[in-house]
């Protein structure tokens, strides 16, 4: 290891984020790369260093620790990865993200929540990381997600619902791209879920509830101000489209980074499986009854499971801050 490689974060301390490119020159980020899982961090210096420890990487990798090796390079010169290696090699051109981790041969495992259980040098070889086992995960903790029952009445619970059943599109996920016109796509691999957009006026009386009945709990558990909120729609998770969606967070796009919290409102529950998780936190499932909300931060990672009988209904909105977004978001 070079003696002047240090650990700069350790047991207990956030690993910080960080976006670098891969081989092919795509952008990936750490916290958006992993989804949930513990990791292991080796900052190998050059190439030639990387793939000396691609096998031991792996091995830890096959222990449940998704794996990034990140060196000091450009993405051209990153080594070819041997098939089924489970590692994301990531290039450092300046280096600068290896010298902020504590610079060449510094390996970092970290727990779900991307939070430090174990730095070392790993050596110019990264022969450290030969045979190591991983430390403990710790045990599941609880995501700080507020639910709030009672938030509306099993009348305008079926009202919402019948909208959905009477007109709903393809529901499409928001990606990092500069043009919002492009930043809208239909992606199975990502999210099955199928939305009605509510109707001006019934949005305004909702959005008067919300207001109510949500935004008091949000200010007095978050000490956040809602000062207005996205158009609101009701999505549809069809067991018999096995609908569901990936874990994923709510703005992490540029067109996407004004949200401050999301709201997930049951509007029925005669169906199975469904609910929401949060990875980084476990995997308990968060459910609330019909009319029941379930409100948390947007860059929390969560994932919408699975219904596994019948249709899940829910309603939809994220919640701005005072001038911190549109008052409307046009679908």
């Amino acid at each position: 290891m070079d003696v002047q490689s240090r650990p700069t974060y350790l047991r207990g301390d956030r690993a910080p984020n960080f976006i670098l490119p891969k081989r092919d020159g795509a952008m990936a980020a750490f916290y958006d790369a992993f989804l949930g899982r513990p990791c292991a961090l080796l900052f190998a210096g050059d190439p030639k260093t990387a793939k000396s420890s691609l096998k031991s990487l792996a091995a830890l990798a096959e222990k449940g620790h998704a794996a990034v090796a990140v060196c000091h390079c450009e993405p051209r010169d990153l080594p070819a990865l041997p098939e089924g290696a489970e590692v994301m090699l990531l290039a450092d051109p300046k280096g600068q993200i290896t010298q902020a981790y504590g610079g060449p041969g510094i390996c970092v495992l970290t727990d779900r929540n991307q939070r430090v259980l174990e730095s070392f040098g790993a050596g110019a070889a990264g022969e450290e990381l030969e045979g190591r086992e991983p430390p403990p995960l710790p045990p599941q903790s609880i995501a700080p997600a507020l639910i709030i029952p009672n938030v509306l009445e099993e009348a305008l619970c079926r009202e919402l619902i019948a909208d959905w059943q009477a007109d709903h599109v393809e529901g499409y996920v928001r990606t990092a791209e500069a043009d919002p016109a492009k930043g809208r796509t239909v992606n199975p691999d990502m999210k099955r879920r199928q939305d009605h957009y509510v109707a001006p006026a019934k949005n305004q009386k909702l959005e008067q509830l919300v207001m109510r009945r949500i935004a008091p709990e949000v200010y007095k558990a978050f000490h956040f101000k809602t000062g207005s909120m996205q158009s609101f729609r009701v999505g549809g998770y069809e067991a018999g489209r096995g609908d569901y969606f990936r874990p994923h967070r709510d703005n992490s796009s540029p067109q996407t980074e004004h949200r401050k919290f999301a709201m997930t409102l049951n509007l029925n529950d005669d169906f199975a499986g469904g609910g929401l998780i949060f990875p980084e936190y476990g995997e308990a499932v968060y459910h609330t009854g019909p009319g029941g909300a379930v409100v948390f931060s947007c860059s929390l990672l969560h994932e919408a499971l699975p219904v596994t009988e019948g249709t899940r209904y829910v309603l939809l909105t994220f919640l701005y801050e005072l001038g911190g977004g549109p008052k409307r978001v046009t679908p």
